[in-house]
C-alpha cells in the first residue's frame, strides 16, 4: 500500500451547491467510496447529492427504461445514490449550442 495517502491534508474547504466532492481514500462506507458526488443542495434544511462515478452492477441504459429512446444512442444509467430512488436526475449539457454546462439539471418523478 502507498504510505503517501496518509499524508494528504484536509483543505478545510466547506461544500456547498455545485461542488465536486471526492472521497477520501480511507473512506469504507459500501455507498460512499471512491465516489465522485455532485452537491445538487446545500443549505440550512440539509444537503444531497448524486454520486456521478458508480454504475449498476448489471449495465442499464436509460433507452431501456424509456421506451421512446429506442432510436437513441446508448445512455449509460448511473446509481447516483442510496437515498430518494422514487426520482431520477439527468445531469447533461444542451446538444445545440447555448449554455453548456454539467451543474444542468431536470427532474423526473415517477
Amino acid at each position: 500500500m502507498d504510505m503517501r495517502i496518509f499524508q494528504v491534508k484536509s483543505n478545510k474547504a466547506l461544500p456547498h451547491t455545485g461542488s465536486i466532492l471526492i472521497a477520501s481514500p480511507l473512506l469504507y462506507d459500501y455507498h460512499f467510496a471512491r465516489s465522485v458526488v455532485l452537491m445538487i443542495t446545500h443549505n440550512s434544511e440539509g444537503s444531497m447529492g448524486i454520486v456521478m462515478n458508480k454504475d449498476f452492477r448489471y449495465h442499464i441504459s436509460l433507452n431501456q427504461l424509456v421506451p421512446n429512446l429506442e432510436t437513441a444512442p446508448l445512455i449509460p444509467v448511473y446509481k447516483g445514490g442510496p437515498v430518494d430512488r422514487s426520482t431520477i436526475f439527468f445531469l447533461h449539457t444542451t446538444r445545440f449550442g447555448g449554455f453548456i454546462s454539467s451543474r444542468q439539471w431536470s427532474v423526473l418523478k415517477w
